[in-house]
């Protein structure tokens, strides 16, 4: 058994499924940043697949989005599985038991915004206008 426990980013929102036995299980990947840098002195990152089931999966599914910051723990497992055309693949995982957030709401919300602000929002702002009054014509 290989307990293991990591803290990093969501890489996207997690995918919540239903199993036909009506499970929860929602699968996700977590990229954490490395101690080591790299010999250029860039910091390193490792992507980490997870999966998760039943009641925390759904409260993981619905508090988290990409780029929340979470903690987790679980077993680290590897399994392999044969696809429609026979081709085996393998597949390393943590197995998630327990997670925590580890940003504010504030700060969710924050990123929330900011990821649903248009791309205007980036252009350069008009200058030499007051905007209380409207342009003299002469």
């Amino acid at each position: 058994m290989i307990k293991t426990s990591a803290v990093g980013r969501l890489t996207k929102s997690s995918e919540l499924r239903v199993t036909s036995t009506g499970k929860a299980v929602a699968n996700f990947a977590l990229a954490c940043k490395r101690e080591r840098l790299d010999k250029d002195g860039n910091a390193q990152t490792t992507f980490i697949q997870c999966v998760i089931w039943g009641k925390p999966a759904e409260v993981l599914a619905k508090y988290t989005q990409k780029g929340s910051l979470i903690a987790v723990n679980g077993e680290l497992q590897s399994r392999s599985y044969d696809d429609q055309q026979g081709q085996t693949h393998y597949v390393t995982e943590l197995v998630v038991a327990g997670f925590e957030f580890l940003e504010s709401k504030e700060t969710v919300q924050n990123r929330e915004q900011k990821q649903q602000m248009p791309e205007m929002a980036n252009a350069e702002p008009f200058y030499g206008m007051d905007d209380m009054e409207p342009p003299a014509y002469h």
